[in-house]
């Protein structure tokens, strides 16, 4: 399956933009993989064809992670 996506993607904006949006980038990255296998791979083929922002912003656990840091915060009252 991520080979295929490797292929509709190419050099699709449409379908790359669409795969961040629906949440299908976050689906690939919650996918655990062995390193040197043939999935891992692929599974990093896959996100070297989005920019390093979507990747990071579509991990999973990294909008809790940042709702969670935004409740905790307290700014410098300076």
């Amino acid at each position: 399956m991520l080979n295929q996506l490797i292929i509709i993607r190419g050099d699709n904006d449409l379908s790359r933009r669409e795969m961040v949006a629906y949440g299908g980038l976050e689906a690939v990255q919650s996918i655990v993989t062995q390193p040197a296998t043939e999935l891992h791979h692929l599974k990093n083929a896959l996100l070297k064809g989005f920019p390093g922002e979507a990747v990071r912003l579509t991990t999973p656990g990294f909008v809790a992670k940042l709702l969670d840091n935004v409740e905790h915060f307290h700014p410098d009252p300076n």
